[in-house]
């Protein structure tokens, strides 16, 4: 059995839709799954024309830090199941689990442990110093990260894991979902959303918080509007980061050309804006491997973002997208001058866009791709 552990599976947040996405990849390869997280979750049933197996069992904590009846609890019905391996999402219950729990029921240390990293070392939020998180990462028998950049990153950074026990597996997107929008009408769409059929949309699918960059764009609307006078921003995205996110909200109210910003927050149906969109941007600090940029490959939206990270691994600068140097904003507005007035241009870049997606970050990849890293682990 595999034990999967992560603060939060499935949501609106694109760390948390990967690991329900990775979850389904391991099931749908056979392999018995248990998760532990802190909220109930819904699991999919279907993917595709294939039935998802259903979970052996979910461990949920009701307040955090848990008793000691709890742990006592969680040991004991751990201690009947045959796990041989754990996958933590981000050193999720690090101190708990790995410390704690895992010792008592594996004494001999049998069990293999993998972390999953979704993050760069510059953008790590977990609240400790990026040695510390390296010492986490040093306990961990593997290490998979959804980009190679990310990864090479964190190995500059001092992490020793050799290149047997690294493995790179890129996210994929909530296909079902982007394939129904997709059969409705776009207009439609931007109607339902309240969207006038004169406005050139951008959308900015992202957390509003510091590391997003929102703020680039509110800086830049005189600029962009200068190209598109019908151009409206909506920064589609929960608040994060303390207050950086009502920082950011407060300067775009404040902005001369507030009337073109648009604060959507947080939304369930964040796809349909991309749908929607005349342009999609994404401007981050940090990045590893964006599930908004895939989503916007498949919704046939034209892409600009920032070169950090993972990116690059996306998006081919020129051939399905454009990406720029945060120190050279210069690069996004060409970009975006050439998208909203070359249509022609624009269409190639989108079908580019298109046929990366299914050929590299595809769901059927996906699970081929978690078949084969659970395989080469199980049998080290």
């Amino acid at each position: 059995m595999i034990l999967f552990l992560a603060n939060k599976i499935g949501g609106t947040n694109g760390n948390v839709i990967a690991n329900l996405d990775i979850i389904t990849s391991i099931l749908l390869n056979g392999y018995k799954v248990a998760t532990v997280t802190f909220d109930d979750f819904e699991m999919p049933t279907i993917i595709g024309d294939r039935d998802v197996p259903s979970l052996d069992f979910t461990i949920t904590f009701p307040s955090w830090p848990p008793t000691q009846d709890k742990i006592n609890t969680i040991c004991n019905l751990l201690a009947h199941k045959n796990i041989e391996l754990v996958i933590s999402n981000e050193c999720a219950f690090h101190n708990l689990f790995h410390k704690r729990i895992l010792p008592s029921i594996d004494p001999e240390g049998k069990c293999k442990t993998v972390l999953i990293s979704h993050t760069q070392p510059t953008n790590y939020t977990f609240g400790v110093d990026i040695s510390t998180m390296i010492r986490r990462f040093q306990e961990y028998d593997f290490l998979i990260g959804v980009s190679c950049t990310a990864l090479n990153n964190w190995r500059e950074k001092g992490l020793t894991h050799s290149d047997d026990r690294c493995f790179y597996a890129p996210n994929c997107c909530s296909e079902e979902k982007a394939l129904n929008i997709l059969e409705l009408d776009r207009e439609a769409v931007r109607m339902e959303l309240g969207v006038d059929s004169s406005t050139y949309m951008v959308v900015c699918i992202a957390s509003i918080q510091k590391r997003k960059n929102q703020e680039l764009l509110i800086e830049q609307m005189g600029e962009f509007l200068q190209v598109k006078p019908n151009m409206k921003l909506y920064l589609v995205g929960p608040y994060i980061g303390n207050e950086d996110g009502e920082d950011i909200v407060a300067n775009a109210e404040r902005s001369p050309y507030a009337d073109n910003i648009i604060i959507v927050g947080e939304v369930l149906d964040a796809m349909r804006y991309t749908y929607a969109a005349d342009l999609f941007i994404l401007p981050s600090l940090g990045e590893a491997l964006p599930l908004s940029i895939l989503e916007a490959m498949v919704l046939n939206t034209p892409i600009i973002a920032s070169d950090v990270g993972g990116i690059p691994e996306m998006i081919e600068d020129g051939v399905d997208g454009f990406t720029f140097d945060l120190n050279d904003t210069s690069k996004m507005l060409s970009a975006f001058s050439l998208l909203s007035t070359n249509s022609t241009r624009c269409s190639d870049i989108v079908e580019n866009a298109n046929k990366k997606y299914w050929s590299t970050f595809s769901r059927s990849r996906h699970i081929e791709c978690w078949g084969h890293i659970v395989e080469s682990i199980l049998s080290s």
